[in-house]
């Protein structure tokens, strides 16, 4: 979501919205860190806190996620548009 928001402010508001942020008023920056932070709250709540480091994924393992992703026809749906380093930083920053 991090990365995506800023090609998608007006989806990410609706999802806000959908959580029952009041987001009126609200710059899309503020609008951003308080989804952000529900998201974050979520994931605790249902036990998705681990990041990658914890459940084994090293760096050594990267270069072959990251090229796995971009063949992922997924990745044509993305909001926004994703180069292989894009997808690299995104797992660096998972670890």
């Amino acid at each position: 979501m991090a990365y995506n928001y800023r090609s998608a402010e007006d989806r990410f508001r609706l999802v806000a919205e959908a959580m029952n942020i009041d987001t009126r008023g609200m710059s899309h920056r503020d609008i951003k860190k308080r989804l952000m932070a529900r998201i974050i709250e979520l994931k605790k709540q249902v036990g998705l806190e681990a990041r990658l480091a914890q459940l084994g994924v090293s760096t050594s393992d990267i270069p072959y996620l990251s090229g796995y992703a971009l063949q992922d026809p997924c990745i044509l749906t993305n909001p926004r548009k994703s180069s292989l380093r894009d997808v690299q930083v995104v797992y660096e920053e998972a670890l």
